[in-house]
């Protein structure tokens, strides 16, 4: 037969021996774009040119106290190869390279420096995890058109192309994926 079959305890052992992904999807709305734009980096600075939902509003300010405010923080992620498959689906997508300063840029680089955090910390052995071999920590941003440019429904069949998108990625890397909604 050309077809090996592993047996259940190789396959539980391969498995185990996988990295667990983890990413973090966020979606912010950005009411001038015609298509969906796949964030590919987070700038160190907050500069709002209106206060947030609490009445903060900083400007021109390091969101962490490490680097200048001309730092970034890139994904991780094969982010062209998952706008290429996207729109190989019919989806208008693009990369961008600047979520703005507002509140997507702040939540994008808070989440990929926890995302640094987490692996490192990992690496230098200061975080295991019980039952697992290894998590691997991502993060994307993905900025949405409002659904008067396209709609909800569209919008809603791109959310879960761009989740399988990001599942064929990891399983072809040999990941093993998992989503799961935030509580």
């Amino acid at each position: 037969s050309p077809y090996i079959i592993a047996r259940p305890q190789e396959q539980e052992q391969q498995q185990q021996q996988r990295p667990f992904q983890v990413i973090y999807i966020h979606l912010g709305v950005n009411r001038c774009a015609r298509q969906f734009y796949l964030e590919t980096r987070a700038f160190n600075e907050a500069d709002f040119g209106c206060p947030d939902e609490s009445g903060w509003q900083p400007r021109k300010e390091p969101i962490s106290g490490t680097g200048s405010i001309d730092s970034t923080r890139n994904s991780s992620l094969p982010l062209s190869k998952v706008a290429e498959s996207l729109r190989s689906r019919g989806f208008a997508v693009g990369l961008s390279m600047d979520a703005g300063r507002f509140v997507c840029n702040w939540t994008y680089f808070k989440s990929l420096m926890l995302a640094e955090r987490c692996n490192n910390a990992q690496n230098s052995g200061a975080l295991t995890l019980s039952g697992m071999n290894q998590v691997r920590v991502h993060a994307v941003f993905v900025h949405v058109p409002s659904t008067e440019q396209i709609s909800f429904n569209t919008q809603w069949h791109f959310l879960r192309a761009l989740l399988e998108e990001l599942g064929t990625e990891a399983t072809s890397n040999h990941f093993k994926l998992a989503f799961r909604p935030a509580s």
